[in-house]
């Protein structure tokens, strides 16, 4: 492995454990917390990619799109912390708890739509 990836392979690693922990045991904010730094960096590192490279080719487009959809991911699972969740509604209480489910598995499953549209 190149050195120059080594600390964001780490940091991410860090990140992705944060998410696995928050899900195992339902603690929502490190969820939160783990997706939105993960997005943040993601975004950040496609964006600089896609700016160094120049060009408008099919490569520059991937790295641009895949940074705004985890630019998306960073907005969405902001960790605000508010006073405790009001849970007398319960489509808005299964909605909160369900979103950061929801994003996990669509990033996962992303990269693998990018490939078979290449095809």
């Amino acid at each position: 492995m190149d050195n120059g990836m080594l600390i964001p392979v780490i940091i991410a690693s860090i990140l992705t454990l944060m998410c696995v922990y928050g899900v195992i045991t339902q603690k929502l904010i490190f969820t939160r917390h783990g997706l939105f730094w993960f997005g943040v960096m993601v975004f950040l590192a496609n964006m600089m990619s896609a700016v160094h490279t120049g060009g408008t080719g099919e490569a520059e487009m991937i790295m641009v799109s895949t940074g705004l959809l985890y630019g998306l991911q960073a907005v969405l699972m902001f960790p605000f912390v508010t006073h405790p969740f009001d849970n007398s509604n319960k489509a808005a209480y299964f909605a909160q708890k369900g979103l950061p489910f929801v994003l996990l598995q669509s990033m996962a499953l992303f990269p693998f739509c990018i490939y078979w549209v290449l095809i």
